[in-house]
């Protein structure tokens, strides 16, 4: 899923946030970070799924809630 980011200060804020939670929490969701960084779902989702095809986290630790594997990038069109 790509987003055009009006703020990629945002972005890169958003990515470190979730690699700290996902540094010190074993069950890890989009629920879970969203409520954690306190950003919208799709956003959150947006970004994991970076972290996910760069290799910085590890899917097989990830509970894919919402995301790729609900077809939620479908929705958003």
């Amino acid at each position: 899923m790509k987003i055009k980011w009006r703020n990629e200060n945002l972005k890169i804020q958003l990515k470190m946030n979730i690699l700290d939670y996902v540094n010190n929490n074993k069950n890890i969701s989009i629920n879970n970070l969203a409520d954690y960084t306190d950003q919208e779902y799709i956003l959150v989702a947006a970004v994991v799924d970076e972290l996910v095809d760069e290799g910085l986290i590890p899917e097989s630790h990830f509970y894919r809630g919402m995301g790729k594997a609900q077809g939620l990038e479908n929705q958003i069109k």
